[in-house]
């Protein structure tokens, strides 16, 4: 099928803007897209007009009707049915349990399951829940706030010491939370109960709002360091995937 040239560099045009994070000028678009001046100058001024690009004196960023349009997508996605594909592929990849849970209360909420691959399935079901502190899926979701916002939620809930490995201190948490952020992914090592282990990374909507987080879950046998990085890196790509599928225009997690 033979693509429209001008519908292709509108594309392109917002795509730029939505990627830079300082307004453009007009010969910096006309580089970045590689197009006649005249081009793009009828192309920034049409979607001025339309209020798709803002202009602030001489430089373009995105505009109110862009924002609109894709917020009106996101509304309508389903993250389960959205993330299908990239979760069987995740647990393709990796042979184990992927799980996909949403923070609801406090508490996080298994809205999806992959383990056809996995030879030893995780007894988590859709639709049971979990606590932040003691689950990968929940510190990443807790990775992405401030220690005001981790020492108030340490401050309304009652922990439980599952394990012995269970983190019950906000303090031992924020340490754990700043080594997440750099590494770029969560684990957790026998934290909610003593036979499996697992990593997760949170899922961001197109406000840059952490909707959802996935998983990888093995039993702990089977997840050394090594194995735990391979699968971080895996999981942190899934997420990210998943992200921009969301409206997410980070280039990375953290």
């Amino acid at each position: 099928m033979r693509l429209n040239k001008t519908a292709a560099r509108v594309i392109d045009l917002l795509e730029l803007l939505a990627r830079e994070e300082k307004p453009m000028t007009l010969l910096e678009i006309e580089k970045a897209l590689e197009i006649p001046k005249s081009s793009t100058f009828e192309l920034v001024y049409t979607l001025v007009e339309k209020e798709f690009i803002n202009q602030d004196d001489k430089k373009f960023s995105l505009g109110v009707r862009a924002f609109q349009v894709g917020n009106a997508y996101s509304r309508k996605l389903d993250i389960v049915q959205v993330s299908k594909d990239i979760l069987d592929n995740l647990a393709k990849e990796c042979k184990e349990t992927v799980f996909l849970a949403k923070c609801i209360n406090d508490k996080m909420i298994y809205v999806d399951k992959h383990s056809e691959y996995a030879d030893m399935s995780s007894t988590c079901t859709i639709g049971s829940s979990k606590e932040l502190y003691c689950t990968a899926l929940g510190k990443a979701i807790l990775s992405v706030k401030s220690d005001s916002e981790i020492e108030d939620y340490f401050s309304r809930i009652s922990i439980i010491k599952y394990t012995e490995y269970t983190i019950d201190k906000s303090e031992i948490m924020k340490k754990e939370l700043r080594i997440v952020r750099t590494r770029g992914y969560a684990t957790e090592y026998k934290e909610g109960s003593n036979d499996m282990c697992c990593v997760a990374a949170p899922v961001f909507d197109c406000h840059d709002f952490p909707v959802a987080a996935v998983s990888i879950a093995a039993p702990y046998y089977k997840m050394d360091e090594v194995i735990m990085q391979q699968f971080g890196a895996l999981v942190n790509n899934a997420a990210l995937e998943l992200s921009y599928r969301l409206g997410f225009n980070g280039r990375s997690l953290y």
